[in-house]
């Protein structure tokens, strides 16, 4: 009775029903039920591929809110014989579309790797280039993932060398991508540099999705940032919020914290409500609306407000409490890390700029540090010529030099009378002649 009803109509009903509180185990069970009846329409199996990617979407939203990972891995097998008999290049954008959707499961980087293993082996096997590339693209970037940057290099290598031979710069620009963030990773920046600028070479010569443009933007951003480029770092990183926001890929708010965090480190941290208040209007009115309300954004305002008000008490505070929110971000771990010692270096400073020679637990006592810490700083500010002092251990007193700038007018005086000198002995020798 039900197969008579047309296949949209029912499509529809499943996910769409009049009942809203239908178990999401039960949607799952009856798109099951339709992603088989379309694979064992034996007369009609490559006609009905547009049909089976539409139920396979759905299908794959389900399992993504069960967060059951091992329904992924059953439906991949139970998919093997059906991906033999539709066209190579359609198998290969499903079987990639599976395994994007299991990586939206948090907690299953370990199954991710093992599932693009087992099915890299079956495209062998199988003889199916297209999808063992596309495969072992997705593991290379799950191994980023997991820090296993070297098993990553090792892939992307080989397989640049391969996607050179046939030209295919499509691919390319996500392995080159995904090559650049590895390196990044691995703290090699020159090669990462290099790996973008291939990736974007290639962007040059064909068209490339938004979404992909926007991952290109991004990482450009943060490398710029790493050079301590703020301004045009900053510039990219609106380029990608836009192709995120538009697309309505949570990436967007990655693109938003790290503008954010340049805006901060280039000090022009005041300007960063204003940023986050035109960026959440955008993503209100965006056809794809994101959750704008994020605790990460939230942890880059109170950063903001803490470095404009140079407060290092205020970010030490701030970075207690978001701890969390932090350490999920290396980028915005190690340039905030980067911050701290700024914002140390010029509190210490104001500090000890009225004293010739001070002591060291008078030190630590006004900026509310060890002392053992405050002296490690000294030593570090001395040795990069920030501080012209010394410290005296034994007494635990620094001695500050004076500086330069105050000895100007004395050195411009000697300057002078130098001058007048030579003057005063050119006239001389004038007179001796004359006489």
């Amino acid at each position: 009775m039900d197969n008579e009803i047309p296949f949209v109509e029912r499509l529809g009903n499943i996910v769409d029903p009049k009942d809203p509180n239908v178990p999401l185990t039960q949607r799952a069970a009856l798109l099951e039920d339709l992603i088989d009846e379309v694979i064992q329409d034996g007369a009609h199996i490559e006609e009905r591929v547009g049909d089976f990617e539409q139920v396979l979407n759905h299908l794959l939203e389900t399992y993504v809110q069960l967060a059951n990972s091992e329904k992924f891995a059953t439906l991949l097998d139970h998919l093997a014989e059906y991906f033999t008999k539709i066209p190579k290049a359609r198998t290969a954008k499903l079987v990639r579309i599976i395994i994007q959707a299991l990586r939206k499961v948090p907690g299953t980087l370990e199954i991710q790797a093992d599932l693009c293993q087992k099915w890299i082996t079956w495209a062998k096997d199988q003889e199916r280039t297209l999808l063992r590339q596309r495969l072992e693209t997705e593991l290379s970037e799950i191994l980023l993932e997991q820090h296993k940057y070297n098993e990553a290099i090792e892939i992307l290598q080989r397989l640049t060398a391969e996607l050179r031979k046939v030209d295919h710069k499509s691919q390319l620009i996500e392995v080159h991508l995904i090559e650049s963030r590895t390196f990044r990773g691995l703290g090699d920046f020159s090669r990462a540099k290099a790996s973008l600028t291939a990736a974007r070479t290639n962007a040059a010569a064909v068209y490339t999705a938004p979404l992909l443009q926007g991952q290109l933007d991004l990482e450009s951003g943060i490398l710029f940032n790493d050079d301590g480029d703020y301004r045009t770092a900053s510039s990219y990183f609106a380029e990608a919020f836009d192709a995120f926001a538009n697309a309505g890929d949570p990436l967007a708010l990655d693109a938003l914290k790290y503008r954010l965090l340049c805006r901060i480190l280039d000090g022009k941290a005041s300007e960063c409500p204003a940023i986050e208040a035109a960026a959440a209007i955008f993503l209100q009115n965006s056809k794809n609306a994101i959750v704008q309300k994020n605790t990460q954004i939230e942890t880059m305002l109170e950063i903001a407000r803490a470095s404009e008000a140079k407060s290092l008490h205020d970010l030490l505070d701030v970075i207690k409490k978001r701890k969390d929110d932090l350490n999920a971000d290396p980028v915005v771990a190690s340039n905030v890390k980067n911050l701290i010692n700024s914002l140390e270096e010029q509190h210490l400073l104001r500090i000890v700029k009225p004293y010739s020679a001070v002591q060291l637990s008078r030190i630590a006592e006004l900026i509310h540090l060890d002392v053992e810490q405050v002296e490690a700083k000294l030593v570090q500010m001395i040795l990069d010529q920030k501080l012209k002092a010394s410290i005296n251990q034994a007494d635990g007193i620094l001695n500050i030099f004076e500086d330069e700038e105050a000895n100007e007018i004395l050195t411009e005086s000697i300057d002078l009378i130098e001058n007048m000198d030579g003057v005063v002995d050119a006239l001389y020798n004038r007179c001796k002649l004359m006489n």
